[in-house]
């Protein structure tokens, strides 16, 4: 991410869909985390897990 605005509509978006989640106890998980900066945001958001090609490619389900 490049700029200020971009990082906060990470923000932004996470705290949309994720805080009512997060206030009633429930686990979240981010998909799609694209490069380190937006997981490391994720981390300091108290984001439970994040999930995307950043850590794995794609994996069958018979493979795991």
């Amino acid at each position: 991410m490049k700029t200020i605005e971009a990082r906060l509509a990470v923000v932004a978006a996470f705290l949309a869909l994720a805080g009512p989640a997060m206030s009633h106890g429930c686990e979240v998980v981010a998909e799609g985390v694209e490069n380190e900066e937006q997981a490391q945001l994720l981390r300091l958001l108290r984001c439970d897990q994040v999930q995307a090609f950043l850590f794995s490619p794609p994996v069958a389900a018979d493979k795991i």
